[in-house]
């Protein structure tokens, strides 16, 4: 066999060495693309309604002629400049963190009763026994600051109302206010909003 084909042959043996060692890899490259891809969108998965219910009732101040707080809401007697605050605690019933970044409040064109801000606070793990934790706070007006819950604990939400035109009520009519709050969150990087109702912490608004 003379040299030049010797050199093809050779050449060809490792052209076919180079092929089989490519086809080998191929799959496993392809495996761990698939997993990188998963684990990145994992990862910036949006996490849909990580709030649960309400699991307390809320912690109002009370004042001369209100009613009791029941399962359907709180009775309030509405007088003009009248400061009410009342809290929610929220529980995180997804398996990330979330944190809570704002809510919804009233414009200026509410009249009677207006949810003029709110405040979040991380609230302790649940008692144990027969201790209990109050996480309501003096009324103010503070702007909402960032608060990250952890997976399996809660937040406690503060919202400060404010009364006035008092009269707009007529002496046989309610008013129902704090029906619902909108919260924005970020979790997973990505950022979402969810509507909470209890109706135990309503607020019906008499004269």
């Amino acid at each position: 066999m003379s040299v030049v084909m010797r050199k093809r042959v050779v050449g060809v043996f490792a052209l076919n060495a180079v092929r089989k060692a490519f086809v080998a890899i191929l799959p496993v490259a392809a495996l761990a693309l698939a997993g990188a891809t998963l684990a990145i969108g994992a990862t910036h998965r949006p996490v849909m309604r990580p709030l649960g219910r309400v699991t307390a009732d809320a912690e109002g101040e009370s004042g001369r002629g209100d009613g009791p707080s029941t399962p359907t809401g709180i009775h309030l007697a509405c007088r003009p400049g009248r400061r009410f605050a009342l809290t929610q605690t929220i529980p995180n019933r997804s398996g990330t963190a979330v944190t809570l970044t704002g809510a919804g409040l009233d414009p200026p064109s509410v009249q009677v009763i207006r949810r003029i801000a709110v405040q979040f606070r991380l609230a302790p793990p649940p008692p144990k026994g027969d201790l209990f934790v109050i996480g309501l706070r003096r009324w103010n007006r503070s702007a909402a600051r960032p608060v990250t819950i952890p997976p399996g604990r809660s937040a406690w939400v503060q919202s400060n109302f404010l009364m006035s035109s008092c009269n707009l009520l007529s002496p046989d009519r309610t008013l129902i206010a704090n029906k619902a709050i909108t919260l924005t969150y970020q979790a997973n990087g990505r950022s979402g909003r969810q509507r909470i109702a209890a109706a135990s912490t309503r607020i019906i608004l008499t004269k």
